[in-house]
């Protein structure tokens, strides 16, 4: 993955073909990497830090809102970046093809951080082990960036 991303104290790698995007609002940055079909790996970045769970719950019901078939999945709490995660994966329906999403959250000293990845279960067949390969890559530095 040629690629890196270095900013507001988050670093990781992307495939280089991969089309990344930052929004900023307040309290707020939101970072994005995509192909060019469906699949992506988002992080969000909340400085105002409230509670993870509270985080995955908002993030969960985003989805449910949007996707009336939707089935949810607790994960086993994860280490990314050196920080201990909680999680969802998803399984919804979309434009009649079956897709999923992973849901992660956890805690920096300057953020909350909601970690999202998703696509259509057909693309996910090839792209999934690169989004994991993303997540894996992602490391929470000391520098921090407003």
């Amino acid at each position: 993955m040629p690629r890196t991303y270095d900013r507001h104290g988050i670093r990781f790698s992307y495939p280089e073909q991969w089309e990344l995007t930052e929004e900023r609002q307040p309290e707020q940055i939101t970072i994005g990497v995509s192909n060019a079909e469906t699949t992506s790996w988002n992080l969000c970045l909340l400085a105002h830090r409230p509670p993870p769970r509270q985080v995955l719950s908002a993030a969960a019901d985003a989805f449910r809102d949007e996707f009336s078939e939707l089935d949810e999945y607790d994960v086993a709490a994860d280490t990314i970046g050196g920080h201990r995660a909680i999680g969802k994966d998803l399984e919804f329906f979309c434009l009649e093809l079956l897709n999923s999403a992973s849901l992660r959250v956890f805690q920096t000293e300057h953020y909350t951080v909601l970690l999202w990845w998703q696509g259509t279960d057909t693309e996910l067949e090839s792209t999934r082990s690169i989004l994991e390969a993303i997540t894996d890559s992602l490391r929470v530095v000391d520098r921090h960036e407003p």
